[in-house]
């Protein structure tokens, strides 16, 4: 009969432990993303921002897995705790959602917004025409 006793209380504590970890002993946890900015002309494979767990006191909980539960349309990617370009991107804000698991505790989500910004290059700009009769000019306009 101990056994069966120390066996439940052992289980009970290791349950208290995990939910202690996820929730890191306080009521509240997020996830938090560095970066979150990325210019249009980025590869696949290119960082665009890390992901971490923090609880209300602002300590750092791990080991987490991070699963994005919408990819903005297969455009980024997660690779361990890591945002990736995933796809071509083009200039505006796309949305992703991201799912963060302890493993033991319900998984909590949270979306966040990625800036996509665009890239003037040089030489690619409108050509203009201002040709006036019998004085033909054309002008490429750069860097504006």
């Amino acid at each position: 009969m101990a056994d069966a006793q120390n066996y439940y209380r052992s289980r009970r504590i290791r349950r208290a432990r995990r939910a202690f970890f996820l929730r890191g002993g306080d009521d509240s946890v997020s996830i938090h993303m560095s970066g979150g900015s990325i210019a249009e002309t980025a590869s696949v494979g290119d960082h665009v921002g890390t992901f971490s767990i923090r609880n209300a006191s602002g300590n750092w909980l791990d080991p987490i897995t991070y699963t994005l539960t919408d990819d903005a349309g297969g455009k980024y990617a997660i690779d361990g705790d890591d945002l990736e370009v995933a796809d071509a991107l083009s200039d505006g804000t796309d949305s992703i959602t991201v799912e963060a698991d302890n493993g033991t505790d319900a998984p909590i989500t949270r979306t966040f917004s990625i800036t996509v910004t665009a890239v003037v290059v040089p030489g690619d700009g409108p050509i203009m025409d201002f040709s006036v009769a019998g004085n033909p000019y054309l002008v490429l306009l750069e860097d504006f």
